[in-house]
């Protein structure tokens, strides 16, 4: 597994069991620690468990598990060799044995030496199988109080040269192992304290093998390949729970999100829409108005009403080129159709009837092309002339279409 999803994966809490084998019913030390941080805490212990029941309470669930093996089937030899393998240090303790059938831990000693511990696999199996049980998550395996060992002259540089652990003597020369020993567990209620917090002696092995498992220390581990297996199943079961929940969380905020995004607009369109019926209802006002508007444009220019103010200038511009042999009688802006009903009164706008005398009709004919030459006159005509045989002059009518 990659080294950052490790990290991301990593449990922040580790419980040590420590199996003390030899007597007839079960016997159990626990400690809990939690990281916080960049410390390690002391979250839980309890020491001399007899039942199940009462193991399953101690040990949360979720959490990895290290055994610690002790008592009964358990052989520490300190043993002068520089090599690591497992056959070579298990020889050494035990010459004719087979590597195949027993667990082998080794642990640096004083003087150049290793700590060696060793237990035969069909104990060890049996142990682990009353872990496995419960349904705890075994992912590491030590013997004895080898991590204690490694860990008390760090937490205490000024330790005695010998301690009892439960049923664990170690004893230290300058600052390393010197000796391992299992022994009958003493009576009394020893503890150590750790920065502030009190903790049974006998419970320092548990303790000092979870400190070394979260803070990735420490040699004192078997080395099995059934364990690596349990710790990496771990893993991936871990990795699943805390992908699946970060998916979770990640769909829930996107959810949330949307929702929230839903409802800013959904109230933006409710706002939109109330402000369209809105302003539809001023715009079919406005073309409600419009349609007015424009019909009573249409009566005013019909009738020619909307050049009523026009009239003065039409007469004076009339008057102003009329010659001076033409002498008119009738000026008519916008004159009054005839209809059949007498009662209804309509108007012809844009038209102006001029009637008028003259002498010459030849004058009349040049005045009327004057007119056509005018830009406010779309077009003027004679309608009418006559000259009765008794006079000298002859009554001409004029029709005038003004222009736009």
């Amino acid at each position: 597994m990659h080294p950052l999803l490790q990290k991301l994966t990593a449990s922040p809490r580790a419980a040590a069991i420590e199996l003390v084998a030899g007597g007839e019913t079960l016997c159990a030390n626990v400690v809990v620690v939690k990281r916080r941080r960049q410390k390690l805490e002391l979250e839980a212990h309890e020491i001399n468990i007899s039942s199940e029941e009462q193991l399953k309470k101690a040990v949360p669930q979720g959490v990895p598990v290290i055994a610690l093996l002790s008592g009964k089937g358990v052989l520490h030899r300190v043993v002068q060799s520089g090599a690591q393998e497992t056959a070579v240090l298990l020889h050494k303790v035990l010459p004719n044995a087979t590597v195949a059938d027993f667990l082998v831990q080794a642990v640096p000693a004083a003087n150049g030496q290793q700590l060696v511990s060793v237990i035969r696999r069909t104990a060890a199996e049996e142990q682990l199988n009353t872990l496995c049980e419960p349904g705890f998550a075994v992912t590491a395996c030590t013997l004895g109080a080898a991590a204690a060992a490694e860990l008390i002259p760090v937490l205490h540089p000024a330790h005695p040269a010998a301690w009892q652990l439960g049923n664990h003597r170690i004893t230290w020369n300058a600052g390393q192992i010197a000796a391992l020993e299992s022994t009958e567990a003493e009576a009394g209620s020893q503890t150590v304290d750790l920065g502030g917090t009190v903790l049974p002696l006998a419970a320092l092995p548990a303790f000092a093998a979870a400190v070394q498992w979260l803070s990735g220390t420490g040699h004192a581990r078997v080395n099995s390949d059934e364990l690596q297996t349990a710790a990496a199943d771990f893993q991936q079961r871990r990795l699943f729970r805390v992908g699946g929940l970060t998916l979770l969380a990640v769909t829930l905020c996107i959810l949330i999100g949307n929702y929230l995004a839903f409802s800013h607009y959904w109230e933006k369109k409710a706002a939109l829409e109330e402000e369209v019926q809105l302003n539809g209802n001023l715009l079919d006002q406005v073309r409600a108005l419009q349609k007015q508007t424009e019909m009573r444009r249409y009566f005013l220019d019909k009738n020619g009403i909307r050049q009523a103010g026009k009239h003065s200038f039409f007469a004076d511009r009339l008057a102003a080129g009329l010659p001076e042999a033409l002498t008119l009688t009738r000026l008519a802006i916008a004159p009054r159709e005839k209809l059949q009903r007498e009662d209804t009164i309509a108007f012809q706008p844009g038209i102006i009837l001029v009637e008028g005398e003259c002498a010459q009709s030849v004058l009349l004919n040049d005045w009327i092309n004057r007119l056509n030459t005018e830009t406010w006159i779309a077009k003027a005509s004679l309608r009418n002339y006559a000259q009765p045989g008794n006079r000298k002059t002859g009554q001409f009518e004029v029709e005038i279409q003004l222009g736009e």
